[in-house]
């Protein structure tokens, strides 16, 4: 049996074991990545993991701000070009904004794209 992939998206937090304990990921392969580049490198070159946990803040500010809700957009889209099901996911911020639009986004998706 394959071993399922957990994504830890967050450019400062350690993958918190309690946290991916809690989603009944304990079997897990857990991948961290810290940049929205890595998150859309790792997806392009492996697929979609398993399961996925947002942070919003990745450190990248400016006029090309990349966060956690432009990676969101990018796996949204990776799916519809690809005719995939979005996989498991989950939003860690502390950002309460950011969650919001990230949970949003995807839970929008998953209502109302039809696989």
């Amino acid at each position: 049996m394959k071993q399922r992939t957990f994504i830890w998206l967050d450019d400062i937090r350690v993958p918190n074991k309690s946290y991916i304990a809690s989603l009944k990921c304990n079997d897990c392969k857990v991948i961290w990545l810290d940049s929205y580049d890595s998150f859309v490198n790792y997806i392009e070159e492996y697929g979609l993991p398993d399961v996925i946990s947002f942070d919003h803040d990745l450190g990248e500010f400016g006029e090309s701000e990349r966060n956690g809700f432009t990676a969101a957009k990018f796996l949204v889209n990776y799916c519809i070009d690809h005719d995939l099901p979005l996989p498991d996911y989950y939003c860690h911020s502390a950002n309460p904004i950011g969650k919001e639009n990230i949970l949003g986004l995807l839970n929008n998706f998953k209502k109302s794209y039809q696989w």
